[in-house]
């Protein structure tokens, strides 16, 4: 039994150009503040019970558009555990209508941070804790990739890219299971060579606030990109990698300092990358991929799902 997953591939192809090209790629980039006011449910731990008490780091949406003359596309990362289908459609369609950028050139993308708010289910109907919160966060997600793509100045660009490894991820079910410890990054730099925005993508569930834990958190990948944003100046959008079974290393706390530990320790690696410049051009491409991947069972059955549970549970 094959299960089909998508994966959507966004290839700028060569993301710099020559500021004498009339068609260089241009960028902008727009941050808002998705953080709840009010005490809500969170996502991702079934086992977590009441509503949330703090906010340990403020949630944001993230946009990057960039250009050229011929064409436009528009990244969203949104640090969120998850959007439903239905979220996200309504997502690209607001969008669409406000920008004028067709629904097939804006991408939407979580970090899957689990100490974010549920913006689907019973708690986000009407009457429910999340209903003012999802309203909110559907609202400026949908603002604050208008105004990118709108704003009449875009800055040309050229790019750098890294690759690196951290080793603060571990398989949660398999001693000896699949890993991937690999970080890449990409950094976008203005005419005197200063950093725009950097790119930070890694593969590791953000869960190191554990189910007892009752706050708001970007979990460490805002640690990560607020220190490296100290450090290399711009800013810093994070993109969660293939995490599957893969989560921080070590036992899943409600403590804060293992989530400093934890985006330091990648943030630290990070800022070791040595960085190539790509060769100018200004080509903007995007490119789709269809990945088939099978089940490990040849038949999803009742007793193959409880034994799943079973193994869960110890």
């Amino acid at each position: 039994m094959l299960k089909r997953i998508m994966l959507l591939c966004v290839t700028i192809c060569l993301l710099s150009a020559c500021t004498e090209d009339a068609n260089q790629l241009r960028c902008n980039i727009g941050i808002m503040d998705i953080t709840p006011e009010d005490s809500v449910v969170l996502a991702g731990f079934a086992a977590r019970k009441g509503l949330s008490n703090s906010v340990h780091r403020p949630l944001k949406t993230h946009c990057l558009v960039i250009r050229n003359n011929t064409d436009t596309i528009c990244i969203i990362t949104n640090d969120m555990m998850e959007l439903s289908p239905d979220f996200s459609d309504k997502l690209h369609k607001a969008i669409s209508e406000q920008s004028g950028l067709t629904s097939d050139r804006i991408f939407i993308h979580c970090t899957h941070t689990h100490s974010a708010p549920r913006v689907g289910g019973s708690s986000a109907d009407p009457g429910g804790s999340n209903y003012r919160t999802a309203q909110m966060i559907f609202d400026n997600i949908v603002a604050n990739a208008v105004q990118t793509i709108k704003a009449q100045k875009f800055t040309p660009f050229t790019i750098e890219i890294g690759k690196g490894s951290c080793a603060m991820n571990c398989n949660r079910r398999e001693e000896n299971g699949p890993i991937d410890h690999d970080v890449y990054i990409a950094r976008f730099l203005d005419g005197k060579g200063k950093i725009i925005v950097s790119l930070v993508n890694y593969a590791c569930h953000p869960v190191s606030l554990n189910h007892k834990s009752l706050a708001v958190s970007t979990d460490f990948p805002g640690i990560t990109t607020e220190e490296l944003s100290k450090q290399w100046g711009g800013e810093v959008f994070y993109f969660s990698g293939a995490s599957g079974n893969v989560d921080p290393c070590g036992e899943l706390k409600a403590d804060t300092a293992y989530t400093w530990e934890k985006g330091m320790m990648l943030a630290e690696e990070c800022m070791k990358v040595k960085f190539n410049k790509l060769k100018k051009n200004s080509t903007l491409r995007i490119s789709n991929k269809e990945v088939q991947l099978p089940f490990r069972i040849e038949t999803v059955t009742a007793d193959a799902i409880n034994a799943h549970v079973d193994e869960i549970l110890k």
